[in-house]
């Protein structure tokens, strides 16, 4: 209960105490009429047990009595009298409701004691009392009981809005039509009272008769109404459990629906899920429990009873044996319980306590949640099958969504039905952009003879044959296709696995052109030796001196380049097994460029050396760090050409040195200047190249920079040169920053 409730049922009662406790202490007829007043309040406290005893909880009209004894109560007694006989009254009638909803029942009290003073009030301030009962004075006595039902409908409305459980206009009209019939036949027969009682008080013996004829014909409307609303509440129930797909908020819907329906102030489930008992439990229209483990004893013994001892159900019809015991263990005053699904195979229980209305549960009230269990039971069987069917798709949708190959389903037509990630990531084409569209107005594939598959044909292809896609964004992929039908009959469709094997293809590229390459690279200095050796074959002393010179450094050169590259391919060979050895030493930077420098620039007349202030001292391995700078100037030299001005720059940098290369050749694109430092990559045609080279040395200068702390990248675009940045660290950064400092 919200505090503003409570706060709105203080002041009720405030009000009523104040006023009634004010007619008592300034009444001087209390005393007078005595046998009336008891007569009344005993027809008025039964009148509002019965009609409670007979009311629908959820009923769309209330099909009270009250008002009939209320008109002839409030003419024949003074104010303290009838307003003290109508709050025992209403008292003790709503006494055996007290334990099952005693703050409803509080608040009850209050505002009908609260409703009838304001109707007394009307009363005592506009009858004539020396009229007796006069025209005038039995409008005025309807005009107070008037005044009576509605401000205890008002109240009553104001404190469902004040709980949040609907609006107060809504509620005050959603009942209007009910309450303003009911009200008029009350006050027709309440005048016909007055008027009886007024012409002889004797009469008012006789009121329990038409007052009885009276309940018999409210308490057939209100059956009437009761199985319409059961109707309803089985469409409800039903309705809970299917309208969604979230077990837990069904099962708490349908037992919300069964409250209603078995007008009941607690309801429990016990339900199989997955081999394991599941709890929920409403009480007073709170949820308390929702589809959580079994852990409660009592429930579990019921359940046990129930549903292993095969029992149809229990209803607790007697206050003795062990269903009151149950009772009593579970905090009920009374209740009916049935398994959920067949005799001796049940897979849970449905329990409804606590009746609110007429009577007990019974029999009938069994026979009715059994066709809720079963109803239940079959939620369950849907919820069972409806998650296998949910885990499969799930399965199929990760399966789906996080495969690294491309999966996209095709109708008959070649319609695109469906497009997953992976496809969006190989062709750059979003599946919204594809969906209902032919597959081939949108997608370009073509096979090795650069004709472009339609249609079917992209069906048709055969698994090991490499077709090549061209991206949204333009650059072509390499892929291989795997069809297979979805579905046995015809007309479902084509499921199309589309793998990238761009990487695979290129391996196969860098092969040839390796293969191509090495042979170029070997044959060259294989052909200088030989020829070389062919002339020397002739003997020295045949051949002039300079001649023979020169053809033994020929020979030289030659060995010294096959040297250089079975040595490159060795340190290719140890970096990819994870074995090249490194030395790490203190090595003057500065002064081991100079060294490579001199000695590979000689011959070339335009290199700029622009040094550090000082040398700088790295931690590399001596071997390692100058075969990284013989690569990059020999790259220089290759690519800048022999009027191209080399430039080596050397500098510090936040604990590093930093060295950088540049030339002026033709620049390296943004999209290659990755690409340039994987093994056996060379730029351009194999045949039509200026320059010559296994396309190892960036690799292994890469590896060797990156092995020993450091990191090498290149800038420059194309028609732009190339500046080949390496970074190493430094043998000692703090102790060299504070010497420069100093």
């Amino acid at each position: 209960m919200s505090r503003s409730v409570k706060v709105y049922i203080g002041a009720l009662y405030a009000v009523l105490i104040v006023v009634l406790g004010t007619a008592l202490a300034t009444g001087h007829d209390l005393d007078q009429h005595l046998w009336q007043w008891l007569i009344f309040s005993a027809l008025l406290g039964t009148t509002e047990a019965l009609s409670l005893f007979f009311h629908s909880e959820d009923a769309r009209y209330s099909l009270s009595a009250s008002e009939v004894v209320l008109l002839p109560m409030l003419v024949a007694l003074s104010f303290p009298q009838a307003l003290l006989g109508a709050v025992v009254a209403n008292t003790l009638g709503r006494l055996p409701r007290w334990r099952v909803a005693p703050f409803k029942e509080t608040f009850n009290l209050a505002q009908y004691g609260c409703s009838t003073a304001a109707g007394l009030g009307v009363w005592a301030w506009l009858h004539h009392p020396d009229a007796g009962f006069s025209v005038y004075n039995a409008s005025i006595a309807v005009l107070s009981v008037i005044v009576v039902a509605l401000l205890s409908h008002v109240f009553v409305a104001g404190a469902i809005a004040l709980s949040g459980e609907g609006r107060f206009r809504d509620l005050s009209l959603a009942i209007a039509r009910a309450f303003l019939l009911n009200l008029a036949g009350d006050l027709t027969l309440g005048v016909l009272f007055a008027a009886s009682y007024h012409s002889a008080e004797w009469t008012l013996l006789l009121f329990v008769f038409p007052l009885a004829a009276l309940f018999l014909g409210y308490r057939a409307v209100i059956r009437q109404e009761k199985e319409r609303q059961r109707v309803e509440h089985l469409h409800a129930a039903t309705r809970a459990l299917v309208a969604t797909p979230d077990l837990a908020e069904g099962v708490t819907g349908f037992l919300k629906a069964v409250a209603d329906m078995m007008s009941a102030n607690d309801v429990r489930a016990i339900v199989e899920v997955q081999g394991s008992y599941l709890f929920s439990h409403i009480s007073a229209g709170e949820v308390l429990s929702a589809l959580r483990p079994l852990k409660d004893e009592p429930m579990n013994r019921l359940v046990k009873k129930v549903a292993v001892r095969s029992e149809t159900r229990i209803v607790l019809e007697d206050e003795t044996g062990e269903a009151k015991e149950l009772a009593t263990d579970l905090g009920l005053r009374s209740f009916v319980a049935v398994p959920v699904g067949a005799s001796g195979d049940a897979t849970g229980l449905l329990l409804a306590g606590d009746r609110i209305g007429a009577g007990e549960f019974d029999q009938a009230n069994a026979r009715l949640l059994e066709a809720l269990a079963d109803e239940l039971l079959v939620r369950l069987e849907s919820h069972r099958l409806f998650s296998e069917v949910m885990e499969e798709r799930e399965r199929f949708g990760r399966i789906f969504s996080g495969s690294k190959e491309g999966i996209c389903l095709l109708d008959d037509e070649g319609v695109i039905r469906a497009w997953n990630p992976a496809l969006e990531n190989m062709t750059g084409y979003r599946s919204d952009d594809l969906m209902g569209r032919v597959w081939s107005e949108v997608v370009v594939i073509r096979d090795r003879s650069e004709v472009r598959l339609h249609g079917d044909e992209l069906v048709g292809a055969e698994p090991d044959e490499e077709l090549e896609l061209v991206t949204r964004s333009g650059p072509s992929r390499w892929v291989t296709t795997m069809s297979g039908p979805v579905g046995e009959s015809e007309g479902g469709g084509w499921v199309v696995l589309v793998r990238d094997v761009s990487a695979e293809h290129e391996i196969e590229a860098a092969k040839s052109d390796f293969l191509s390459t090495i042979s170029h690279e070997l044959r060259t200095p294989l052909t200088t030796i030989k020829g070389s050796l062919q002339v020397l074959s002739r003997g020295r002393d045949n051949l002039p001196t300079d001649l023979a010179d020169q053809m033994i450094g020929v020979t030289t050169r030659g060995a010294e380049r096959l040297e250089r590259l079975v040595m490159n391919l060795l340190a290719v060979s140890q970096i990819e097994a994870g074995t090249m050895p490194m030395f790490p030493d203190e090595v003057g930077l500065e002064q081991l460029v100079r060294e490579r420098a001199d000695s590979m620039l000689k011959d070339h007349e335009h290199y700029v050396i622009d040094g550090s202030s000082h040398d700088l001292i790295v931690r590399v391995d001596r071997e390692r760090m100058s075969q990284v700078v013989e690569h990059l100037l020999e790259n220089a030299i290759k690519f800048g050409g022999k009027e191209g001005t080399i430039t080596i720059a050397l500098e510090r940098e936040n604990g590093y040195a930093h060295m950088s290369v540049s030339d002026e050749g033709p620049g390296i694109s943004s999209a290659d200047q990755e690409r340039i430092f994987e093994r056996f990559v060379r730029l351009g045609d194999v045949l039509t190249r200026e320059t010559q080279g296994a396309g190892v040395g960036l690799f292994i200068a890469a590896r060797s920079v990156q092995a020993m702390g450091g990191r090498i990248w290149v800038d420059g675009e194309g028609g732009e040169g190339s500046t080949f940045h390496v970074t190493v660290p430094l043998a000692h950064p703090v102790a060299v920053e504070d010497r420069d400092s100093a």
